[in-house]
């Protein structure tokens, strides 16, 4: 009998990672020639999954693998097939393993109340925050779970009946990865209800949110929430160095009643569905195999949605985050709509990295009802990545550089299609302004929803006939002009920023009444909020209009709100940081300068999601006729075939050796601080031990560092992504087996470092980094740090400058934004 056979669990429970291997996993490394680097590539195991269908067993092409160790995990409907069988192939050996999937019992095991960012709250909350349910869920992925949110009377932990006529409301989450977060934003009506029995004595109100599922209710956590008679001032970050912030928040403003959104008492019901959503070829043909014509058509079937408007998007299918190619809003106009999308105006690279997508693209199109939020997806296509709008692709290998003139030749301000040193029209202002209100939520509805394409009409004084997009473009265009806002990059910072800052579009002054702000009466007017009495001073001085005796003429004059805003803009250098694509930096320099990490810049989301979409709009950096606004190579490398990155002149590099994490002791172990520390900086969180990927393992006896290929195959395309957006990433090495006896970490990470960059030596693909492990910053930040991309298993692998130690790579951890 042979003694190859597949050692894994035959019974897994459906939703559970397995990891199955074999019996002589070990057997070639004994005597194998090979090194530890290649030896995986030396006679390799092969998997194939077959399923029993009519008697006989069915190869299913989707779960094919390569591998001395791989994982599978069994879904739901693996429950109702006759027969699972994994077979392993070795050379000539042939081994099975026969599984039957356990069901999962869904459990809901705890609830934790935190702030907006995901961590733990600490002192007192204000009415106008918001506040994250999170639910700890086993074996409930993508269920729904819905949360209910109490004003707590009673004294004790847990739910108490007596409560449930302080009832608040009850929302729903999708479960992922074991958890499902459920925002709540506080508002002042909900003090009503904490009020009924009369003011509190200490000035605050508990609350606190359960979830049910079989056992009852599970409750969380309880917050504290000031009553409104004590709120917590609102921060505004435009101060001058002499004047003193007190009362800092790191939250966007409360909003009151005069801030919200003019809520309609009753919404108009939308009745309806949308019944299948598919792909067809542009004859109407079902596509099978790889689809290679320009053009599809997506055949919208629906009941009682005609005249309703819904929103297209087309994704590429990842296996870390969907890439969104294409969106689109229109009008259904009967229960068989039929859309015909061009896929040769979508650029290649929205997909993803060109090596790591491979040349198909598996495309799948999602359907949203706009007044509803109901939407479904279509089944995945898979497409030649030929049929997009290629890339260009440069001949040289050089890396290009911000704001660097050709001296060989100087050429003249470029003029095209896209948005350099020409005026944006009243039209394209206009589908600006709804794609990013479209695309922008309050208590569940688009800002849309609210507002119309409604201007500038809280607030201020702003005449009627100037709350046009006409007079906005003409406003807004003179001031581009002047301040020399006149690249794709500039004019879609300024917009983004302009976005939060007047409240999407609709405010030039901050809120109601002439008192209140401890700026008064400088409070925040014009396109981006001028604040305090020196700023506006400043302008008077530089400009010689006087918005001193006359303040209010920054909020009521759009000529003005444009000048003052754009002025502040060029005044403060941010035009440097649009040009490198930063929206954390550009957000930081207009709301709060000191800002080290984006939970601390009021609005961050809603300037991220404007930043993103005018992106979209702009088409930038495709079409853009000026120069990269981030050191990046051409999309292909004529040597490596695949894209640069490289983040030196933005991460700045930091040593673990700093007293700031205590003694000599403290700063021995402080690498993944200082690691943190660096991404914290580029307004990224903290990474987390649960949220990453494993890419290596050392085994049981701690003799060999295994290589997880499939999990290495995703980690390493999540780095590229990351990369893309400007991103650093913290990753985890190994430097030697059984490092201090396996009890660091997993038992095999020893050290962190930061990846900075990519590119290639000579073709060989390279990722360069940061080691915060030396007191010498150019060793630290040393070009010689890389960690060479081992295509066979898709390990990385190099020298630290420092040491001379060969780090390998065993975690890629996973960005989160603060």
């Amino acid at each position: 009998m042979s003694d190859f056979k597949i050692i894994g669990n035959p019974n897994p429970v459906v939703g559970v990672l397995e990891i199955y291997t074999v019996s002589d996993f070990f057997e070639k490394i004994q005597n194998s020639p090979f090194s530890e680097e290649n030896s995986f590539s030396y006679n390799p195991v092969y998997w194939e999954v077959y399923v029993l269908e009519f008697g006989k067993w069915r190869k299913t092409k989707e779960n094919d693998k390569r591998g001395n160790k791989v994982s599978y995990t069994f879904l739901e409907k693996s429950l109702t097939r006759n027969g699972i069988r994994i077979l392993a192939r070795k050379g000539d050996k042939v081994a099975r393993l026969d599984i039957k999937p356990l069901s999962a019992q869904p459990k809901i095991d705890h609830i934790e109340l935190l702030d907006k960012n995901g961590a733990k709250i600490k002192g007192r909350l204000s009415y106008g925050q918001t506040v994250k349910a999170r639910v700890f869920c086993f074996n409930m992925e993508r269920r729904s779970v819905s949360v209910t949110m109490w004003e707590d009377d009673v004294k004790g932990a847990g739910h108490n009946k007596a409560n449930e006529k302080n009832f608040i409301e009850t929302l729903s989450g999708i479960v992922k990865f074991g958890k499902a977060d459920i925002d709540f934003l506080l508002k002042p009506s909900f003090a009503k209800i904490a009020e009924r029995r009369g003011h509190e004595k200490d000035k605050s109100h508990e609350f606190y949110v359960t979830a049910e599922y079989k056992d009852g209710k599970i409750a969380s956590n309880n917050i504290n929430v000031n009553a409104l008679e004590t709120p917590v001032a609102p921060y505004k970050g435009k101060t001058t160095p002499h004047q003193p912030v007190k009362n800092k928040t790191t939250d966007q403003k409360p909003i009151n009643d005069s801030q919200k959104p003019n809520v309609p008492t009753a919404t108009k019901t939308v009745k309806g569905k949308i019944n299948a959503v598919h792909i067809t070829d542009i004859a109407g043909n079902q596509i099978k195999g790889v689809f290679k014509e320009k053009q599809i058509k997506v055949w919208i079937n629906s009941t009682g949605l005609t005249g309703k408007e819904v929103r297209l998007k087309l994704y590429d299918d990842d296996l870390v985050s969907n890439d969104l190619l294409l969106t689109d809003n229109f009008t259904i106009k009967s229960d068989l709509h039929i859309v015909t999308v061009p896929l040769d105006i979508i650029p290649r690279s929205l997909g993803g990295s060109n090596w790591a997508e491979g040349n198909e693209q598996e495309l799948f199109t999602e359907i949203e009802v706009l007044q509803t939020h109901d939407f479904i997806k279509s089944a995945i296509v898979d497409v030649d990545a030929t049929v997009f709008k290629q890339d260009p692709v440069e001949t040289t290998n050089k890396v290009l550089k911000v704001d660097v003139e050709d001296k060989k030749e100087k050429k003249p301000e470029s003029k095209g299609k896209c948005y350099c040193n020409r005026d944006i029209t009243a039209d394209e202002l206009s589908k600006m302004v709804k794609n990013i209100r479209d695309n922008t939520f309050y208590d569940g509805k688009t800002i849309t929803f609210f507002h119309s394409d409604k201007l500038f009409y809280l607030y201020s004084n702003v005449p009627k006939s100037d709350r046009t997009f006409e007079k906005f473009a003409e406003a807004i265009n003179k001031a581009f002009k002047k301040y020399e806002i006149t690249t794709c990059a500039r004019k879609i910072h300024f917009l983004a920023n302009m976005y939060v800052e007047t409240m999407y579009f609709t405010a030039t002054r901050e809120g109601k009444g002439t008192s209140g702000f401890r700026y008064d009466p400088y409070r925040g007017r014009g396109f981006q909020h001028l604040t305090w009495e020196d700023n506006y001073k400043k302008y008077k001085k530089e400009t010689g209009i006087d918005i001193i005796s006359d303040y209010e003429k920054v909020a009521d004059d759009l000529n003005i709100s444009a000048d003052t805003g754009a002025w502040y803009w060029k005044k403060t250098g941010i035009n440097e940081y649009a040009d490198k694509d930063s929206i954390f930096d550009t957000s930081r320099l207009i709301n709060y300068p000191g800002a080290t990490k984006s939970s601390s810049i009021n609005g961050y989301k809603d300037r991220e999601i404007a930043w993103r979409e005018l992106k979209k709009i702009f088409k930038f950096p495709f079409d853009c006729v000026s120069k990269k606004s981030i050191n990046i190579t051409s999309d292909n490398c004529p040597k490596c075939k695949v894209s640069h990155y490289d983040l030196t002149d933005k991460v700045e590099w930091q040593t673990q050796f700093d007293s700031k994490w205590g003694g000599i002791d403290a700063q021995n172990v402080a690498c993944k601080k200082t690691c943190d520390d660096i991404l914290n900086k580029q307004g990224l969180t903290s990474t987390s031990p649960t949220n990453k990927f494993q890419t290596a393992l050392e085994n049981s006896n701690h003799t060999l560092l295994v290589i997880n290929t499939e999990e290495s195959k995703r980690g390493i395309k999540y780095l590229d992504l990351q990369l893309k957006e400007g991103n650093p990433v913290q990753v985890g090495v190994n430097h030697a087996l059984n490092y201090k006896g396996g009890k660091l970490n997993e038992g095999t990470t020893d050290h962190f470092v930061v990846i900075i960059g990519k590119s290639c030596e000579n073709g060989k693909v390279y990722y360069r980094f940061y080691d915060v492990g030396t007191r010498n910053k150019s060793k630290g930040t040393s070009s010689d740090n890389r960690l060479y991309l081992d295509t066979s298993n898709y390990s990385l692998k190099g020298k630290t400058a420092y040491t001379n130690h060969i780090y390998t790579v065993t975690q890629i951890r996973n960005n989160k934004k603060g």
